[in-house]
């Protein structure tokens, strides 16, 4: 299964992924990885050697992206980058596209990063979790492939609860690209 990232932050998820297929027998392999600005994930992307570009994801430099992308011929494109993608890429890689977004969708839909986490913290709720998703047009709005749910403790702190969805969302992702790979 080859993968490409689209990131915009630390590259966490990146790094899980990279990092579980270099140390277990996985038919996983991330071909690339295109950012939107420096940050840690291109860091790591440069230290591990794999090949990376930057890119405004404004519209303006789509198609360029876009050909770098086919350059690489992945079966997946994981979204971990904060922006919303202009309706070409949607047209162009369709179902290949997926998405690791920090609530249980629908809930909190359209926010961004860690935002859903604090959002569902504010209102109170009792659960939250992750959602690997599919890509559509509509922000947040495609099939989902594959949920995890977490217990909010009583009294837990914003960056507790932060890290045991990353992690959740982690396992989440692998799980969601085998399940993704089965539909394909």
């Amino acid at each position: 299964m080859k993968i490409v990232f689209l990131c915009s932050g630390g590259g966490g998820n990146l790094r899980f992924l990279d990092l579980v297929s270099s140390a277990m027998p996985m038919p996983i392999e991330v071909r690339g990885v295109l950012v939107d600005r420096p940050c840690p994930a291109e860091q790591y992307a440069v230290s591990r050697g794999l090949p990376c570009g930057r890119y405004r994801f404004d519209g303006t430099d789509d198609e360029e992206a876009l050909a770098e992308i086919d350059g690489w011929a992945p079966d997946f494109i994981v979204t971990s980058i904060h922006r919303i993608l202009s309706p070409q890429w949607v047209v162009r890689h369709g179902s290949r596209l997926l998405n690791l977004h920090y609530s249980l969708l629908p809930a909190f839909a359209g926010s961004i990063g860690a935002a859903p986490v604090q959002a569902a913290l504010d209102a109170g709720c009792r659960f939250i979790g992750t959602t690997f998703h599919r890509v559509e047009e509509q922000v947040d709005a495609g099939a989902i492939v594959c949920q995890s749910v977490l217990e909010v403790e009583r009294d837990e702190e914003f960056s507790s609860l932060m890290e045991r969805v990353f992690r959740s969302g982690c396992v989440n992702l692998l799980n969601g690209l085998c399940v993704a790979a089965g539909e394909s």
